[in-house]
């Protein structure tokens, strides 16, 4: 069977602004994970472990994101946008099944339509779509749609038409 490849344009959720001004250097992005780190020692927070994981996750540290999103998630575990970040990481180390386990515990904590529910949505359809399961993905699609996602028509176009190349393929 051939695979075709085709990734669903993701916006990853953001509930509160970023705790430091993005860094423009990865030089910068290393600074700044050396000051939160220090701060964590000193004082550690959720807010901090999840800061320190986006700046993992600018250095395409993935591991090191997910370590970090899971200290967050110990410390607040009731935040959904904590899940949505964790199953954005997880799912750029192609961890696919943890990514929609988080997605569903932030589906059950965020307020609908709210941008963590929708941000868990768009990365459980990409991870659905990259195992293929493409009613599945089509499912979380369409609920965007209804939530007036700009993006999601266009990955439900995308979604049709590797399901009907699958069926093709078969």
């Amino acid at each position: 069977m051939k695979r075709i490849a085709v990734q669903i344009c993701l916006v990853v959720a953001v509930a509160e602004p970023p705790l430091l001004a993005a860094p423009v250097s990865p030089q910068a992005v290393k600074q700044d994970i050396q000051r939160i780190s220090e701060s964590i020692r000193n004082h550690p927070t959720a807010e901090k472990f999840s800061e320190r994981a986006r700046l993992h996750a600018l250095c395409r540290d993935a591991l090191g994101a997910v370590d970090d999103d899971s200290r967050a998630i110990e410390l607040a575990p009731q935040r959904a946008d904590y899940y949505v970040d964790r199953a954005t990481d997880l799912s750029d180390l192609n961890r696919l099944n943890e990514a929609i386990a988080d997605c569903n515990k932030a589906l059950t904590l965020a307020k609908y339509g709210s941008t963590a529910y929708m941000g868990a949505l768009r990365i459980r359809a990409n991870a659905f779509f990259e195992k293929s399961q493409f009613d599945k993905a089509k499912s979380d699609i369409l609920i965007l749609i209804k939530l007036g996602d700009s993006v999601a028509p266009k990955s439900l176009q995308q979604i049709n038409r590797a399901s009907a190349a699958r069926r093709q393929a078969k």
